[in-house]
């Protein structure tokens, strides 16, 4: 951590024996302890201020046990601890910029619920994909934004980058596909709501094909993925 001259934080930096895992009983416990407490504190807010639904919790349930990759368009800046209602109490990673990790009070929030961040040369990637890979391999769950950018209200799924899929491909774990949809207010409340309300629609899970080579692997994952989620955004435009 780099502080500037007064002595105050200015920026994060991770550095090569950055703790990805952060797999100590106290921490562990930590983590358990502050996501339950937000996520009971947001679900009332997210129920409320944005009318969220959740469909399809039996698709979690389905991988209770097995460490899977989470894949979600990036529309919200609330969408990560959106999907962590529907994750529940699980220890999830969110691969996050290096730069929300450096936001005063948000940083907090984003460290408690699991961030971690993306890194910013090589050598930070590949160690980072390492750590995720025995997260996996531990039953955790690992959470990606493919489409990388946040646009919020976004209406169209954007193109997506390969990570998550060449990680889930390298250790034989699903990916979950999730995707955030919108509804029009209705009534009265269309005179008093401006944006629409939001629906997390959680996809059954795709599993990596294990008769494809490694490369060709991943690739056919994210392009199921991909169709999969793109029917779910069609089908709730």
């Amino acid at each position: 951590m780099r502080r500037d001259a007064s002595g105050g934080r200015r920026s994060f930096t991770p550095g090569p024996d950055y703790d990805y895992l952060r797999r100590s009983p106290l921490l562990t416990l930590w983590s358990t302890v502050f996501r339950a407490l937000v996520l009971a504190i947001l679900w009332p807010y997210f129920l409320l201020v944005h009318g969220l639904r959740i469909r399809g919790l039996s698709q979690v349930r389905r991988l209770r046990g097995r460490g899977f990759v989470a894949v979600c368009n990036h529309v919200h800046t609330m969408d990560s601890p959106i999907a962590s209602e529907a994750i529940g109490l699980r220890r999830t990673y969110y691969v996050t910029l290096t730069s929300n990790l450096r936001i005063p009070v948000a940083r907090f929030l984003v460290r408690g619920l699991g961030g971690v961040p993306l890194g910013e040369s090589p050598a930070q990637l590949e160690r980072l994909a390492r750590c995720m890979e025995q997260a996996l391999r531990g039953g955790k769950v690992v959470m990606v934004y493919p489409e990388g950018e946040l646009v919020s209200y976004c209406r169209e799924l954007r193109p997506f980058r390969r990570g998550a899929f060449r990680l889930a491909a390298a250790v034989g774990a699903p990916v979950l596909p999730m995707v955030v949809t919108y509804r029009q207010p209705k009534g009265l409340l269309r005179l008093l709501r401006r944006r629409p309300f939001l629906t997390l629609n959680v996809l059954p899970p795709l599993c990596p094909d294990a008769a494809l080579a490694p490369r060709e692997r991943s690739f056919a994952l994210q392009d199921a993925c991909r169709e999969a989620m793109a029917r779910c955004v069609q089908s709730n435009a």
